[in-house]
């Protein structure tokens, strides 16, 4: 218990823990923590990486495909605001249904929308 009150004497006891340096936490955990621990950091990673090689190609987009240059900052704008938005609706979704319905109908809405597709 961190904070606890001694009726006897009505005082406030804090509990402070013995490491506060900035790794302690990751030296407490256990070995499948660790690995959850990367999983998570590896697929954050991952998932910001393709929105920032946008803005390495910006230029050489505008160059080769005659581009505006505002046209080009709204492509980036729009795909800010809709990751913000399906974060929202999927975090809503997955609260009134579950995490693992709402990702079988993901992967079956996906299956069905590349059988639709033409194929080149």
């Amino acid at each position: 218990m961190k904070w606890g009150v001694d009726m006897s004497t009505n005082a406030v006891k804090v509990v402070l823990p013995e490491d506060t340096s900035l790794t302690a936490f990751y030296r407490d955990m256990s070995d499948p923590e660790r690995r959850t621990f990367w999983a998570c950091a590896t697929g954050w990673a991952l998932d910001g990486m393709d929105f920032m090689i946008y803005p390495l190609v910006i230029g050489t987009i505008i160059a080769l495909w005659k581009v505006e240059p505002g046209m080009a900052g709204l492509a980036g704008t729009a795909t800010l605001l809709a990751s913000a938005v399906g974060g929202w609706l999927a975090g809503y979704v997955c609260d009134r249904v579950g995490r693992v319905s709402d990702h079988h109908h993901l992967v079956f809405g996906l299956f069905l929308s590349l059988r639709l597709c033409p194929r080149f």
